[in-house]
């Protein structure tokens, strides 16, 4: 039996942290729970992803990161408890009414009470703790008789949380979690509960129940979903989407056999389908069609799903529009195409006062601090070869073990790394950039590489199911890059680029809820000061912020474009640096040299920017003394060589072509057939 806390541990004075921790302790998987609003189901969890969770104990940090001191819940009171496997197989009886239960004791237990932790709702009702007997799997169903079970799948609120009428739940006194242990479920028990199962259709005795939070009845008619206050859809709808879309163009080959040679007809049918569905993500301030795409259910798949109906306008769709009748009004089960078309009513509160509207506030949950937050998807847009992925390996890596950037507090997390541009050269960086942290690739346990490219339309799924497989929430998506996944007919349209944005929102949806950087190529002739994706406006549209990426003084500034949700930064330098890995090597044993990003404060900057200096009046008097050299005669002269790699000791022409590159930015430098000259410019800097 578990060691109980002490009895003054838990009252309604006591912190939701101790709460959480308690039920933590007794092998509970507790989770955040929402707060009653008006028209809103409330008794569900508060994270999106919670299905993911039901499987296995979420980890200290997870847990303490929603209910530890500073935790995202720590001052909610609101909590609950995942049914199943992650709570050591625990389920619950929610008595709303009490005639089932009592005649259940009165035949099978003598009419006495089980021992066994029980308390009550802010409702009226009570809900008993039970653990469920090796071989037995609980269902989860709710019927019509004040009975609910929430077996594997289910959740069930847990004291001190607030009801809607005002009142808490509370722990039947003698029998509270910490007072008596859990009981086993008597053998009666279970077979009355498979009996409830399957006269209410909750997957059939012993079987898995659909996995839902808060009260519902499961039925077991296709087409049926759990839907809102306000009818609206909120389970079964890809099913619902699949069956509104086909109806709708086998409709539109009825009255016409000609195929369509664009996408209309598309808007109309998402109209209808958003105006009757409602998304999991609870945001006032977000659009409905954000939220929608988040989860993967939006204008994307709805996109998807609308293009591969239409391949088949001359074979299936033909076939069914001949058939006619209810056969082709039958769209969704019980529904007609034309009832689906009705706008349902919104009774939702549209107005609050000063003090509700503050009390939704949502703070930000920054990954990096003060720049990067959880939950938003960003482009890094520079041009080829400023060094968008070695920066990107080095943010993973800081995320990977948590490890501050240039005093910037850095969360620790799963990050998932889209290698599909270059896979081969992402190894080779990534050797060298955990070199950096004096680490080995095998110490960063929190990175997940994906080294091959393919349609994330369609891939976000496959890669959700891998990772609910390991139970890996992330904390930090970096996809490299955006044309190596890009789905469009043309990089430069704007509107092929902005549905590859909406595709790759999908990836915020992924368990965890991470942030999500895309590394991105400008057009050309690009405003080098404000860089955007190609696709401009469109694609930046769909996302939450631009960071791009400058070349400076011998350094690389990371900022961001005027498109950027959330606080500004002072913008954060960085410098390339070329080194080598005892374990990159060629085929014949030589050291291959390869790039890594190294943060740099404003003291080392102003010494790399006196060293380029110093640089480049060296080449300009080279060039001044005679300007037919070439440049590996320069980088002779100046004694410039390579350190490292199969070069080492020959002629760093390439830092002297850098350098000139420098000058002829500011205009001292000039190319004139075949070489390089100083401009009248640059002659009055070389003779000061």
């Amino acid at each position: 039996m578990e060691t109980a806390p002490p009895q003054h541990f838990l009252d309604n004075n006591s912190s939701p942290t101790k709460w959480a921790a308690m039920y933590r302790d007794h092998g509970l998987q507790v989770v955040p729970a929402r707060m009653p609003a008006p028209d809103v189901a409330w008794k569900r969890p508060a994270l999106a992803n919670w299905k993911t969770l039901q499987h296995e104990r979420v980890p200290q940090s997870t847990f303490d990161r929603w209910f530890g001191s500073t935790g995202e819940y720590g001052s909610c009171p609101n909590m609950g408890v995942l049914t199943g496997p992650c709570s050591k197989d625990i389920f619950n009886v929610d008595l709303d009414k009490e005639d089932w239960w009592q005649q259940q004791l009165a035949i099978h237990n003598n009419g006495s009470e089980i021992e066994t932790p029980c308390y009550r709702t802010g409702g009226g009702g009570r809900q008993l703790l039970f653990r469920a007997p090796r071989g037995w799997i609980p269902p989860t169903c709710r019927t019509p008789m004040g009975v609910d079970i929430r077996g594997r799948g289910g959740f069930a609120m847990l004291p001190p949380s607030i009801h809607e009428s005002g009142k808490r739940y509370e722990w039947v006194e003698g029998k509270e979690l910490w007072a008596i242990p859990i009981a086993e479920a008597p053998e009666w028990l279970c077979r009355e509960i498979d009996k409830l199962a399957t006269a209410h259709a909750a997957g059939g005795p012993g079987g898995p129940a659909d996995a839902l939070a808060g009260p519902r009845v499961v039925t077991a008619a296709h087409g049926d979903s759990e839907r809102s206050a306000l009818g609206l859809r909120v389970d079964g709808r890809e099913d619902y989407m699949t069956r509104l879309i086909w109806g709708a163009i086998v409709d539109m080959r009825r009255a016409s056999p000609i195929k369509p040679c664009d996408l209309s007809g598309m808007g109309e049918a998402y109209s209808t389908y958003e105006q009757n569905v409602k998304s999991r993500i609870e945001d006032p301030t977000t659009p409905k069609s954000e939220l929608l795409e988040r989860e993967g259910r939006g204008m994307t798949l709805f996109r998807f799903k609308w293009e591969r109906a239409l391949e088949q306008w001359d074979g299936k769709v033909a076939e069914a529009a001949k058939k006619g009748g209810a056969e082709v009004g039958r769209i969704v089960q019980g529904e007609n195409w034309q009832d689906v078309q009705k706008p349902v009513q919104d009774t939702r509160q549209w107005l609050y006062t000063s003090t509700a509207f503050v009390a939704e506030f949502v703070p930000p949950d920054y990954l990096i601090h003060g720049v990067i937050q959880k939950g938003y998807i960003y482009s890094l847009t520079a041009a080829t070869g400023t060094g968008k992925t070695a920066v990107l390996l080095m943010l993973a890596a800081h995320v990977d073990q948590g490890a501050p950037i240039g005093g910037r507090k850095v969360k620790r997390g799963k990050v998932l790394y889209l290698a599909g541009e270059n896979p081969n050269d992402v190894r080779m960086r990534w050797f060298a950039q955990t070199q950096q942290l004096g680490l080995t690739p095998e110490d960063m346990s929190n990175t997940i590489f994906m080294p091959l490219v393919t349609a994330l339309s369609t891939g976000v799924e496959r890669i959700r199911q891998e990772l609910e497989v390991n139970g890996d929430e992330l904390a930090l998506v970096i996809v490299d890059t955006a044309a190596a996944y890009s789905e469009a007919a043309d990089e430069n349209a704007n509107v092929d680029q902005r549905r590859q944005a909406q595709i790759l929102r999908q990836l915020l949806s992924l368990p965890g809820g991470p942030a999500v950087i895309v590394a991105c190529h400008p057009p050309k002739n690009h405003d080098p000061e404000n860089p955007e994706p190609r696709g401009g406006g469109a694609f930046i549209a769909e996302i939450d912020g631009n960071l791009c990426m400058r070349k400076g003084e011998g350094a690389l500034e990371f900022h961001h474009t005027p498109k950027f949700r959330g606080a500004d930064f002072p913008p954060m330098h960085f410098e390339l640096r070329t080194v080598t890995h005892e374990r990159l090597k060629d085929g014949d044993g030589n050291l291959i040299l390869t790039v890594v990003a190294h943060y740099i404060g404003d003291i080392e900057r102003e010494g790399i920017r006196q060293a380029t200096t110093q640089d480049e009046d060296l080449v300009l008097a080279e060039l001044r003394r005679d300007d037919s050299q070439s440049l590996r005669n320069i980088a002779e002269v100046l004694g410039w060589r390579f350190k490292n790699g199969a070069a080492a000791g020959q002629p760093d022409q390439s830092k002297v072509k850098r350098t000139i590159a420098g000058l002829q930015h500011d205009g001292l430098v000039k190319r004139f057939r075949r070489r390089y000259t100083l401009t009248e410019k640059g002659l009055k800097e070389a003779r000061k």
